[in-house]
C-alpha cells in the first residue's frame, strides 16, 4: 500500500510552511504502507497538475494534502471543499480570484472521501487539539481537495483522499502536529485495510 502525503511551500511572506514542515518528518512507513511525500506550489492554476502528475507517477492507494491555516488554533481534518476560489493574498504565481468557481458545471461542494469526524476524535483522543473543519475555505488548499475529490470520484487514481489544515506552531508545537498527521496516516490505512 502506499499513500502520497503532500505539503506546501511557503507563502503570503513567511519563509516557511508548517505543512510541508510536518510532511517532511513523516517516516518511510507507517502501518506498512509506504509513505511518498511531496511539496506542492501555492498555486490555483499550477497545484492540481502537479498533484495529478504525482498520483500519475506513484499510483498511490490514498492521498493526503496538508496545508496551512494561520488562523486556526488546532489540527482540522476538512469535510467538504467548495466550488470557489477567493482569496485576500494573491498566490505565488500572483493570481488572486475573487469569487470564481473552479468547475463552472461542478457541484457547489464535493465531500471528503475521508472519515473527518473520526480522524478528528483520534487525534483528541491521543491529546492533540483537532476538530472537524466543514470547509476548506477558497483559497488553494480549497482548489487542490476539490479537484483531488473530483479525480477519486471519477476513478481516475487514488481509491480515496482528503485534506488536512495545520496550524501555526505557534498554536500547536511541531512535534504535535506531526503526531496528529500520523494519527490520520493509520486511519487511512485502516480504512483501506
Amino acid at each position: 500500500m502506499k499513500i502520497l502525503v503532500t505539503g506546501f511551500e511557503p507563502f503570503g511572506g513567511d519563509r516557511k510552511n508548517v505543512s510541508w514542515e510536518a510532511v517532511e518528518r513523516l517516516p518511510a512507513v507507517i502501518e506498512g504502507a509506504e509513505i511518498i511525500t511531496a511539496c506542492l506550489p501555492v498555486s490555483y492554476d499550477r497545484v492540481e497538475p502537479e498533484l495529478w502528475a504525482l498520483a500519475e507517477r506513484f499510483s498511490p492507494d490514498a492521498v493526503l494534502c496538508v496545508g496551512l491555516a494561520g488562523n486556526r488554533d488546532c489540527l482540522t481534518p476538512e469535510q467538504t471543499a467548495v466550488n470557489l476560489m477567493a482569496s485576500k493574498i494573491p498566490d505565488n504565481d500572483g493570481v488572486q480570484y475573487q469569487g470564481q468557481k473552479i468547475q463552472p458545471a461542478g457541484p457547489e461542494y464535493r465531500t471528503s472521501a475521508l472519515p473527518a469526524a473520526e480522524i478528528a476524535q483520534a487525534m483528541a483522543t491521543a491529546g492533540i487539539p483537532a476538530k472537524v473543519s466543514p470547509s476548506a475555505g477558497t483559497f488553494v488548499c480549497n482548489r487542490v481537495m476539490y479537484g483531488l475529490l473530483e479525480g477519486i470520484a471519477a476513478g481516475k487514481g487514488p481509491k480515496t483522499g482528503g485534506f488536512l489544515h495545520v496550524p501555526r506552531e505557534e498554536a500547536v508545537p511541531l512535534e504535535k502536529i506531526c503526531q496528529g498527521l500520523e494519527i490520520e496516516i493509520r486511519e487511512i490505512v485502516w480504512n483501506l485495510k
